[in-house]
Order: structure tokens, then sequence, then C-alpha cells
């Protein structure tokens, strides 16, 4: 944690800060609502992927990255939402990681728009925790150590949890920032969007991908998302961070914590994620 900063301030500045700003949305015109969502995960490279989207000439973007209408955002309105965006004949794009992890999101956002297409981009569980516990600690809203924080997960977020599948609106910040292991449970909650979305319309891809074999798999997103594969999109690494490099101790016992979710994932898409396919060579 940042020295000077008691414990959860920055966030709840941050938060003080997105309201305001969400507030004056009210004054632009009201815009085209998305044709297309990326739904997380998070610490997965959305933001990297909506920056390399964002330079296609047939895309046009929200006017921030991460709206969050289907979590925070939804008392504000459809008339907000549509605020949010230009008014546009193409396609219409946004990006709000949480959707993919906030249980009521695929319901509500089907409900505005419902022939929206989504895309998921996953990244190897352990890895995404550890980064998301990093990124935490350098904005002041974690205080314990990795090991510690993966200790106590449960005890911080599992009452919050449960009574948000329940409850609608329901979010604490322990969900929002100390979920390290439950976020990475991506089967269950690609499962909750693969319910409403009829067949052709969930698109998910590896961080991984993007990454290394960036001008096949941007191709396939474009075509996924209804324009012409174009060269002159590029990809630049968003919000890498100056994260710590070294693996976590722990790297092995999360990958067992993760294990039947990964099973999950291989017998809906097949083993062709990286780290799944390590684990079953």
């Amino acid at each position: 944690m940042r020295a000077g900063l008691p414990y959860g301030l920055r966030p709840y500045l941050a938060g003080i800060v997105a309201s305001t700003k969400n507030h004056f949305l009210w004054l632009h015109q009201s815009g085209t609502l998305p044709s297309v969502l990326i739904i997380g995960a998070q610490k997965a490279g959305t933001t990297s992927l909506f920056d390399m989207l964002s330079r296609h000439d047939g895309v046009a973007t929200s006017k921030k990255k991460e709206v969050h209408f289907a979590d925070r955002n939804w008392w504000r309105g459809r008339g907000w939402y549509q605020r949010c965006f230009p008014k546009t004949s193409r396609i219409t794009l946004e990006a709000t990681p949480n959707y993919l992890f906030t249980p009521f999101a695929a319901e509500r956002m089907l409900q505005v728009v419902p022939e929206v297409r989504c895309i998921a981009v996953l990244r190897n569980p352990v890895e995404r925790a550890f980064s998301h516990y990093q990124y935490e600690c350098r904005r002041g809203g974690e205080r314990y150590s990795f090991e510690d924080a993966l200790a106590a997960e449960e005890e911080r977020t599992g009452k919050d949890w449960a009574r948000a599948q329940i409850q609608p609106g329901y979010w604490t910040f322990a969900l929002q920032h100390h979920s390290y292991l439950r976020r990475g449970l991506y089967a269950s909650h690609l499962a909750r969007w693969e319910r409403l979305l009829s067949k052709g319309r969930l698109l998910v891809v590896e961080d991984r991908d993007i990454y290394q074999n960036t001008r096949a798999t941007l191709a396939d997103i474009q075509k996924f998302i209804g324009v012409k594969p174009q060269s002159n999109s590029y990809l630049k690494h968003k919000n890498a961070g100056n994260y710590l490099k070294t693996k976590p101790r722990q790297s092995a016992t999360l990958s067992r914590y993760f294990a039947a979710d990964g099973q999950a994932l291989v017998a809906r898409y097949g083993a062709r994620f990286s780290w799944l396919s390590n684990e079953l060579a």
C-alpha cells in the first residue's frame, strides 16, 4: 500500500470521481446503444483489446471504457446509458470487465441490448489472481500479503457473494476488490451469459493469443463483431503496470483450486487455453 494513504482511500476517492463524471453524462446527446460488449475478465487484457478495436474505421466506442451500466449504474436507466455513446451507424463497443463476474449483469444487459455480441478474454487464473492482488496493493485497496489475502477471501467475500446471487444490485467493496480467486472461476461466470445469448454471439479468447498471435486473433475478432479485418489496428499492452514478474509461491495450490473449473472449460471449449493445455500435457 502507498505510504500516507489510509487503507481503501484511493479506491473510495476514485469512486467519487467516477460518480461525478457519470452525473454529467446527462448533458450529452443520446447516442447509439452498443452492438458489442467486452465483458471481462478483469486483469486479462480488456483495455488493450478495447484500444485495438477502437482504431478500426468501422467501430465507435463508448465515451469511456468502463461504463459499469449493468452493475453500479443500472439505476441511472437506459437513457443515461445511451448518452455514454456517440450517435453513429458504425459498430458500437463498450468494455466493462466486471460484467463477466457480476451475477445479474448478463440478464440486465440483454434487456437493453438483446442482440448484442459479447467477447470474453480469459487469462491463466493464477496469473490473473496475482496481477489483481498487485493492482489492489498499488492503489491502496489491499493490506494483506498475497498468501493471507487468499486465505481470507472466503471470510471477506463469501456471505456477500451468496447475497449477490439472489439480490440484484447488491455489491460490496470486498467483492469488487478482494475476489482474487472467485473471479477466476471462468466456466461458472460464462455459463450465466451462455444461458441467455443465442448461439454464435459469445466469443471466448485467451489474452496470450491477443499478444502473441495478434494478426490472426484480431482478424477473428473483427469478423465476429461484423467489420472487415483492418491491419492498421495495432496492439499495445495497456495498463500493464510495474508489477512483480515472479510467480507466487502458491502457484501449485492455486492450480489445484482452479482444476475443476478448468475441466469444465475443457468440456465446453476444448483444451485450447494455454494453461489447460500445459496441465493436460
